[in-house]
């Protein structure tokens, strides 16, 4: 969890040299793409669970089953698919 912000700190140290502004500039875009993409799971999520007619009160099987893909299994696969695509990072180094 705090690998990208320290990513995003090393690269803001490195741009403030031509730039005094881009590290609030970057943290505020980071929060609001964190803040975005919570708000697009929980609507996907919603949009998923009412596919599959999800009632509160009165839940149906295959409705747990999908609410119980959405809560346990997808967090799963988003973090390994994340793992990999910070594995992929290179810190470039200027001379």
């Amino acid at each position: 969890m705090a690998l990208p912000a320290s990513m995003q700190a090393d690269i803001a140290q490195k741009s403030s040299q031509n730039n005094a502004q881009l590290g609030g500039t970057l943290f505020g875009f980071f929060a609001m793409l964190v803040k975005l993409s919570l708000a697009f799971a929980v609507g996907v999520s919603f949009a998923l669970l009412g596919l599959f007619d999800f009632n509160p009160k009165e839940p149906s099987p295959e409705s747990l089953f999908v609410l119980s893909l959405l809560y346990g299994l997808l967090p799963v696969v988003l973090k390994i698919a994340a793992i990999f695509i910070v594995s992929k990072y290179e810190e470039k180094r200027s001379l």
